[in-house]
């Protein structure tokens, strides 16, 4: 297996990716690395449709030196590109992994309330096994999930996703804003 968390989780919280990384590497059955990339989707979103090919067989090539292991993808983004540009690949998503082991007794810190509105990322929007599993395991944590009006596949634009943020900052914001 090969951990890949992708460029913002890997980027924002290195920490957490360690800790997941740790949490997993002692469960899995024929060993676990880590890839530390991007999935090449930012010059994707901006045309640069060239150098998108280009990263990708270079992932191809690093996965193939690996001996083409599972990717278990954090993000749901980089979770379809590696499903619609490497399908020779086996992908599947943490969430999915996490809500198939056994967690033990696992109870939410004390900074995590009772009740929780989950916001389906626009990447995941129509994959029901990302949905079920982020699910899943809140209720095993003890969470209850409380849906909001657009959920699953009616979920709203963060604000995020396809550079918004770089073509019109303060549009982003508002949709941020509004999301929240």
């Amino acid at each position: 297996y090969v951990f890949f968390p992708g460029c913002q989780l890997a980027g924002a919280r290195p920490g957490q990716v360690a800790d997941v990384y740790d949490f997993l590497k002692g469960r899995l059955y024929g060993g676990l690395g880590v890839y530390l990339s991007c999935c090449g989707i930012p010059a994707y979103w901006a045309g640069e449709k060239e150098y998108f090919a280009r990263h990708v067989q270079q992932m191809t090539e690093k996965l193939a030196s690996l001996g083409n292991p599972t990717i278990i993808a954090a993000c749901p983004t980089c979770l379809n590109v590696f499903r619609e540009h490497l399908p020779e690949i086996e992908v599947t998503s943490l969430w999915e992994v996490l809500d198939g082991m056994d967690l033990g007794d696992r109870k939410p810190g004390p900074d995590v309330p009772d009740t929780l509105v989950i916001h389906d990322p626009c990447a995941a929007r129509h994959n029901t096994a990302w949905q079920k599993a982020v699910r899943s395991l809140a209720k095993k944590c003890g969470v209850t999930i409380r849906e909001s009006k657009h959920t699953r596949e009616t979920t709203a634009c963060c604000g995020h996703g396809g550079n918004q943020w770089c073509a019109d900052y303060e549009t982003a914001k508002a949709v941020a804003r509004k999301r929240a």
